[in-house]
């Protein structure tokens, strides 16, 4: 992670920069001299933190830690209303298994103003509810922790040891450490392991506090002045009013959200953007300023970053609270809403911006867009990609991703796939697969009548993949929108980890081709309206490429086919929900 200009210790935030001295006249024998006094003020300072600090000492860090054990109640006999009822004060210990415990403090549900400027730098002051009591780890997550969950994996950090928080993991590696406690079922049901959005990670940061700090920061946080360049073993300097340790320093804490501007006005359990380039950050770390570790500082990174700098801490949520979990890019905000509460009419009048989440059960969801009626050039430069004009004159709804294997299981109760994880695309599926789960949904009876589940056809694929867009691809840079060839590492990657195109789809190009109703031939000449593809062939249409394709095949026009029956590692699909009686060959 790049420092801030503004990572400084002066308050100011101003680090001037003023001409350096003439050294023209500077001996060898000065430059060496010069060198020793370097070195001996470096040595000097790190013994400075060492002293100045204030940390407790290992033996006191350890009563301390086993006073809050003692105090903890067991996570596995919480129930589910107990979850839903945190107050101040409440801890529990979730068994990690090999002797290693993870601690988390209640938090009530409550408001609060977030941000601290009136304008500029997209963190205006804003008053932010949040309705749902959850619960935050007291302090960021150990290597030990880590190790306890991730033992198949290399050890990450830079700094060494059992009790300073994990660092050098991305985002990404962060929603794996998630993913893998969720898979341990230590929650009761209704609660999921996720990162905390911003505004429930500044709500309890803050604590009911409305000043920049917590307290006196050298008692509460490891910071420039004090760190000796170096984490802290977690938990060694003071928490704040609700009992949560290194909210200020030691590491940034990635959260859930694609940073952004905060809205205008009040907000109710917000979850950022719905897209973007880079994951939020928060509470400043060892190497900077008091700046960086105000209640109200903010940090970004791409997902897949990692640096020395930054950590997480786990918050358990009630699951569909809106947090991503996993990977999962199926964030949900106050635009979404059941489709089980979605009328026939509303589903026939679907526009741009408008979402709908089917429950699949188990705490699974499956959100759809609304993709509205209307005219684009289907085609591009290849030779069966021949550009003829198209009009789809019945708005339809398209799954924000791919169909996921948390999703596929959700409903078919296997995972054929061949790189495993929830939050993964499903692969190895063949179109008669992905039609059977079709037919399976259709049974749940999730829409309203006069509605069907169904694949896409390749028109309606190509035009909400294009989504108002003329060119090759739906962003200027390929990177940020798809997993390709180039940057996939040769495997899948969890859903809607990469840039949204303008109606809001995910993953349109790369990660896996996306099977289509149509069978395959050369598009028809002049002017189609609502084409269905050709009545019969050998081959079934598959669009979007996938993360083994170079970038020419990630364009929004390129065309691939399979057999019906063909499966492979690279072969996924995503759902629509269609008028019933709309031709499907």
């Amino acid at each position: 992670m790049s420092v801030n200009p503004l990572e400084s210790s002066d308050d100011s935030g101003i680090n001037p920069q003023p001409h350096p001295p003439a050294v023209a006249a500077w001996t060898p024998k000065k430059w060496a001299a010069l060198a020793v006094v370097w070195v001996v003020l470096v040595i000097v300072l790190i013994w400075m933190g060492s002293r100045i600090g204030g940390g407790l000492s290992p033996e006191e860090r350890a009563a301390q830690e086993r006073v809050a054990q003692e105090r903890a109640a067991p996570l596995a006999g919480t129930s589910a209303a107990e979850m839903a009822t945190a107050k101040v004060g409440d801890l529990r210990a979730a068994d990690l298994g090999k002797g290693i415990k993870l601690l988390l403090c209640g938090i009530p549900a409550g408001t609060f103003t977030m941000g601290c400027s009136e304008s500029g730098w997209g963190d205006r002051r804003h008053e932010v509810t949040l309705t749902q009591p959850f619960w935050l780890g007291r302090t960021e997550v150990t290597q030990g922790q880590w190790d306890a969950m991730m033992e198949s994996r290399s050890k990450p950090s830079f700094f060494k040891g059992k009790e300073l928080p994990v660092e050098q993991v991305s985002w990404n590696d962060a929603q794996e450490f998630c993913r893998k406690l969720n898979a341990k079922s230590l929650l009761p049901d209704g609660m999921q392991w996720a990162l905390p959005t911003e505004a429930q990670w500044e709500y309890a940061c803050r604590a009911g506090a409305t000043g920049e700090y917590a307290g006196n920061l050298d008692d509460m946080a490891w910071y420039d002045i004090n760190s000796g360049g170096t984490t802290h073993e977690v938990g060694t300097k003071k928490a704040n009013a609700w009992g949560l340790h290194d909210m200020h320093g030691n590491v940034w804490e990635w959260c859930a959200d694609w940073y952004g501007d905060y809205p205008a006005g009040a907000v109710t359990d917000p979850v950022g953007p719905g897209s973007g380039s880079n994951r939020v950050d928060r509470g400043g770390s060892w190497i900077n300023g008091r700046y960086c570790c105000r209640f109200a500082c903010r940090d970004r990174g791409m997902p897949d970053s990692r640096g020395n700098l930054t950590g997480f801490r786990v918050a358990a949520v009630p699951v569909g609270a809106g947090v991503p979990v996993g990977g999962a890019g199926e964030v949900k905000d106050e635009r979404v809403v059941p489709l089980a509460r979605t009328s026939a009419a509303e589903m026939a009048t679907a526009k741009a911006g408008d979402r709908r989440a089917a429950d699949l059960g188990g705490g699974t969801a499956l959100v759809l867009l609304g993709i509205p009626a209307g005219t684009f050039t289907m085609g591009g430069a290849g030779s069966d990609e021949k550009s003829c004009e198209v009009k789809l004159t019945t708005p339809f709804w398209f799954g924000r991703t791919v169909v996921t294997q948390g999703q596929w299981d959700a409903v078919m109760g296997s995972n054929p796939s061949h790189f495993k994880g929830k939050d993964l695309p499903v692969e190895n599926v063949s179109w008669n697969d992905a039609r059977e789960y079709c037919k399976k949904l259709n049974a749940k009876s999730l829409l309203p009548d006069g509605w069907q589940w169904a694949l896409p056809t390749e028109a309606q694929w190509e035009y909400a993949c294009r989504a108002g867009t003329t060119g090759d691809y739906y962003a200027g840079n390929l990177d940020d929108t798809a997993w390709h060839s180039s940057n996939s590492g040769g495997v899948t990657h969890a859903v809607a980890m990469k840039k949204a195109n303008a109606w809001g789809l995910y993953d349109m190009q790369g990660n896996v081709c996306e099977w289509c109703a149509d069978w395959y031939d050369v598009y028809p000449a002049g002017l189609a309206t609502d084409p269905v593809g050709p009545n019969s062939g050998s081959s079934r249409v598959c669009r979007g490429s996938c993360w083994c394709d170079v970038g020419a095949f990630c364009r929004l026009a390129s065309r691939d086919w399979d057999t019906p029956d063909y499966r492979g590692n690279n072969l996924g699909f995503r759902v629509a929900a269609v008028p019933a009686g709309v031709s499907r060959r």
